[in-house]
């Protein structure tokens, strides 16, 4: 168990390297393009001399706690690996909260701005901020905490004479880490009856009717699954053979599986082939 989870509690320093040069190169550069800008405008249109460095130090006075508080955001996230809509939004409410109190406390100290004015002035700014920092995290970061997959050298699908050696069921692991709700848990692959594709994720049918979820594609869970005991039936369905009740053929050749737990899944037809090699009821 320690060694699946520290998959994702021991993290890399390279990644939390790319965390901090992601929050260093994304804000430093947003603060200086926003000083190039404000010193072109003042020289087009303003009376006075331009003032970069002015300019410079009213953007790093106005963005300096975000260059600050994006690693320890990406930190937080990571922590909440499931990637649920909700924990984006809880994350998201509470930078947005910490952000914003932050910028009132200095305009009230400095006596720049009252606090409805501060308010209204940062909050529109702020939650655009925080929509570019969780999209970053999602889009660049999220997938170097994907557990690297070891694939085996045989094909996917082998008949079972071949499969059911004890040296080739040594190679696939016994669990499998994955997410329910803000949780993660140890599922035994053992345990798991099926896998559904549920766009970037794969949803883990074991006990009860709640699905465990996993960012994984469904070639690379495949990947983890014994062939003695696993078929993959269509590109979105994968069934432990175990659990498989019967086969319900139809004349409109749409057959079925139908599972113990009274699932019901589709048979691509050009998986059919392969789930003819077990001995199944039909």
């Amino acid at each position: 168990m320690s060694n699946s989870t520290s998959l994702f509690n021991d993290v890399p320093l390279g990644l939390q390297r790319r965390e901090i040069s992601a929050s260093v190169v994304g804000w430093g550069g947003y603060m200086v393009a926003l000083s190039c800008y404000c010193t072109l405008y003042q020289a087009l249109l303003m009376p006075t001399p331009p003032d970069f460095v002015g300019s410079l130090v009213w953007a790093v006075r106005e963005w300096i706690v975000w260059l600050l508080i994006t690693p320890l955001v990406f930190k937080s996230l990571r922590r909440n690996i499931n990637g649920s809509l909700f924990s984006y939004l809880r994350v998201g409410f509470i930078i947005l909260v910490a952000t914003v109190s932050f910028r009132v406390s200095v305009d009230v100290i400095t006596d720049t701005r009252s606090v409805a004015a501060s308010v209204m002035v940062f909050v529109p700014r702020y939650i655009a901020a925080v929509a570019v920092v969780l999209s970053l995290w999602h889009i660049y970061l999220l997938k170097s905490l994907t557990p690297p997959v070891s694939r085996p050298s045989a094909p996917a699908l082998l008949a079972p004479s071949v499969v059911d050696k004890p040296e080739n069921k040594a190679s696939y692991p016994s669990v499998i880490l994955v997410s329910k709700g803000s949780d993660q848990c140890l599922l035994q692959i053992n345990k798991l009856e099926c896998v559904v594709a549920a766009r970037n994720y794969v949803e883990l049918f074991a006990d009860g009717d709640q699905p465990y979820l996993l960012r994984m594609t469904m070639s690379d869970v495949q990947a983890l699954l014994p062939p003695a005991d696993f078929v993959r039936i269509h590109r979105s369905h994968i069934v432990n053979i175990h659990a498989i009740e019967r086969i319900k053929r139809q004349s409109s050749g749409n057959d079925l599986v139908r599972l113990r737990s009274g699932r019901e899944l589709n048979i691509g037809r050009k998986f059919k082939e392969a789930l003819d090699q077990f001995d199944v009821i039909n």
